[in-house]
């Protein structure tokens, strides 16, 4: 099980606690249909506490998210679910290394 948190509009972390993989899918849809509505907004804060979030193992693992691209954001948190930390981390630099 992983854990979700969010960012306020003092960009502070929000822990709202265990999430299955399910609903880490959910809420990446929420991020993403959300976007539609800030466009044009100019207050930076505000924009990312709506569009930035992430998920957690322990305060030194996590996968911190900035909404761009629906499908490879759910195969990156699908790899974050399923995997240990260290398998998890060669995926990721994979992606990095494309």
């Amino acid at each position: 099980m992983r854990e979700y948190y969010s960012m306020n509009e003092n960009l502070n972390c929000v822990d709202h606690g265990e999430v299955s993989i399910e609903e880490a899918y959910n809420l990446i849809d929420k991020y993403i249909v959300g976007q539609e509505e800030l466009k044009g907004i100019k207050d930076g804060e505000y924009v990312m506490s709506k569009s930035m979030f992430g998920f957690n193992v322990d305060k030194n693992t996590f996968i911190q998210i900035f909404i761009y691209n629906k499908e490879e954001l759910k195969e990156i948190t699908k790899n974050f679910f399923e995997n240990e930390p260290e398998k998890f981390k060669n995926y990721f630099e994979s992606l990095i290394k494309k």
